[in-house]
């Protein structure tokens, strides 16, 4: 993108700097709009249609925003912004004082090591994201939350969405040298939560019935209590565990 990034949101919808869903929005109505500078690392949230800036988005590094888009998913307003490195940023996006607007909940993450290039679409009447890059990624809303879920598709450039009758609600990708019409699957909502043990695990139960699941695990040591001369042998303890 020349502009650095560039993105605008109007009172109930959500556009990308290239159009945005499944449809084309009209924008005539947009109320925000985001950038990215050249100059400087960082995104401005500016009002329209005067470009007043309301808020402004702290990104860091020495890498430009390359693409950014505000969304509305699940009731809430997002701002993602996109790297020329594959870095991706995200920021809730809240009512502020005196009617302005505020940037909270500042994520990083990684999608790639390529520019990466955002896009909204519809799928099933809800508003996902796909991040174009050397690993592309569809962002989506649960439960308030944003989620990721990869494609298994590499290397895509560019993306948009396609509609028509035989191809009803679907992307068409552009790699380097190939071109394709398709649909995403049911997104797979698995998702991983690390629960630190202090101790080496060794077997694991699910208690249905109970909604938990039980981790047998031995911590290791030394014995500093050891009988005669075998002070500091190696001990071991066994520990069981429940989570929800």
């Amino acid at each position: 993108d020349g502009d650095g990034g560039a993105a605008a949101m109007d009172d109930g919808d959500d556009a990308g700097g290239d159009g945005g869903g499944a449809r084309q929005h009209n924008l005539s109505g947009a109320k925000l709009c985001a950038i990215g500078l050249w100059a400087e690392h960082g995104v401005h949230v500016l009002s329209l249609p005067d470009f007043a800036e309301v808020a402004v988005g702290e990104l860091g590094g020495d890498v430009q925003p390359r693409s950014s888009l505000l969304a509305t998913m699940q009731g809430r307003h997002f701002l993602l912004v996109a790297l020329g490195d594959g870095t991706l940023f995200t920021f809730l996006l809240e009512a502020g004082g005196d009617g302005g607007v505020a940037l909270s909940q500042r994520k990083k993450l990684t999608l790639g090591t390529q520019a990466v290039q955002l896009r909204a679409f519809e799928r099933e009447g809800e508003r996902h994201v796909f991040a174009a890059s050397d690993r592309p990624t569809v962002i989506y809303a649960q439960h308030g939350k944003l989620m990721y879920s990869n494609v298994n598709v590499r290397d895509v450039a560019h993306v948009a969405p396609f509609h028509s009758m035989a191809f009803p609600d679907s992307l068409c990708l552009a790699t380097t040298d190939t071109l394709t019409i398709g649909a995403i699957d049911d997104i797979q909502k698995l998702h991983v939560r690390t629960v630190p043990l202090g101790e080496q695990p060794r077997r694991i139960a699910h208690a249905a019935d109970a909604g938990a699941l039980a981790v047998l695990t031995v911590q290791f040591g030394s014995d500093t209590a050891a009988i005669g001369d075998a002070a500091g042998a190696e001990s071991a303890s066994a520990f069981a565990h429940a989570a929800e």
